[in-house]
């Protein structure tokens, strides 16, 4: 799947070109949807991320958190992912990208590049998000079934 490249209108606003991009939305949609998340200076509060997909947009997602692990060493599958990348595993400042198979769009950038010839490889991934199939929910619910049954047989 190819996404449509989105830039980012002010220096702050890359998680709204990124979900805008992820979703198939327009920019104005998802700006106006996650208006009480964003901060003028900073952007989208990356803290608020869960919230951000439970109580903003309507769309189910997978949300995972990584624990210091560089850009470089994440496989994010083919699937459209958003991610949010720091200079410094602590920093509080953050940048989202869209990441499609070996390509990244980054919304401040004029066009998608590929992996390789993206210059955030030696950042720090915070989190991902995709959004969540309707087959994969159907096995995760199976999955759960299966391990809430597991644990109330076990002695």
């Amino acid at each position: 799947m190819t996404a449509k490249h989105i830039r980012q209108r002010k220096s702050s606003d890359c998680g709204i070109a990124v979900f805008a991009m992820l979703l198939g939305k327009s920019y104005k949609y998802i700006e106006e949807k996650l208006q009480k998340y964003i901060d003028n200076r900073k952007g989208l509060k990356a803290d608020d991320t869960p919230d951000i997909f439970t109580l903003g947009l309507d769309e189910q997602i997978d949300f995972n958190i990584y624990d210091r692990r560089r850009f470089e060493e994440v496989d994010f599958g083919s699937d459209p992912t958003a991610v949010l990348v720091r200079k410094r595993p602590n920093s509080s400042r953050g940048h989202w990208v869209l990441v499609v198979g070996r390509t990244v769009h980054d919304p401040s950038r004029p066009r998608p590049l590929s992996r390789a010839k993206w210059n955030g490889n030696s950042e720090w991934v915070v989190c991902s998000v995709r959004p969540v199939r309707r087959r994969d929910l159907t096995w995760r619910d199976e999955r759960r079934r299966q391990e809430e049954n597991q644990a109330t047989t076990e002695p």
